[in-house]
């Protein structure tokens, strides 16, 4: 502590003046200020440059670059989008698959027979009815078996989709009975019966029979 010479009050050491009186304490610094104005080339605190030039003319800068709005996300690749449709076409098919699977587990005898018989019945209408000689065949189309054809094809389908159904055993009925009435007329032709006639007669009649069969009570 230094004891003020004015007013008596003690001060702290380091304060050149008195906080109470203003009494000067410490005049070191005032010689320090002195010996600067008498020798100029004695180094001061530098000047720090300004970051902006004054004199130059704010119209001169350049304005501010506006980056404009964000880039929507880009949307997704077309690849991965073909690559879900075509997985959505496979799960599809793979359901549909199934499902005719599953039906095809659950049939009944007579749908299973009937099945079997319209395939013969659609497959002996497309070969040859009668031989004529010398390499003059006539197929089951030649002779109405497009009827027959078309009814095998109709009977399977309504046997798949409606199980158990009255419809697909009337159909399958009608069709055996239509497939044996053109066998028949085809016979009275001249000509020698041909594989093809052969199994339209043979499916005709398991179509006829299991399409009867199926439609009386209990025989499901």
């Amino acid at each position: 502590m230094v004891l003020c010479p004015s007013c008596g009050a003690e001060v702290a050491e380091g304060h050149s003046i008195c906080p109470y009186c203003d009494e000067l304490l410490d005049d070191s610094f005032l010689d320090d200020a002195a010996e600067r104005e008498a020798d100029p080339s004695r180094p001061t605190q530098p000047e720090i440059p300004a970051m902006v030039d004054e004199d130059r003319d704010t119209d001169e800068m350049p304005a501010r670059i506006d980056p404009g709005p964000a880039p929507a996300p880009s949307p997704a690749p077309r690849r991965k989008r073909a690559d879900a449709t075509r997985r959505e076409d496979y799960d599809e098919l793979h359901d549909a698959f199934g499902a005719v699977t599953d039906r095809l587990q659950n049939l009944t005898l007579f749908e299973k027979i009937g099945s079997v018989a319209a395939f013969v019945v659609f497959a002996g209408s497309l070969l040859p009815w009668l031989d004529r000689g010398k390499a003059d065949w006539l197929i089951g189309t030649d002779l109405g078996g497009w009827f027959n054809a078309l009814g095998g094809l109709v009977s399977v389908v309504l046997i798949l989709l409606l199980p158990r159904s009255k419809l697909a055993g009337v159909a399958t009925a009608a069709v055996g009975a239509l497939s044996l009435i053109l066998a028949f007329a085809a016979m009275a032709k001249t000509g020698s019966a041909a594989i093809g006639l052969y199994l339209t007669l043979l499916g005709g009649a398991a179509m006829g029979a299991t399409g009867v069969l199926s439609m009386l009570p209990g025989k499901k």
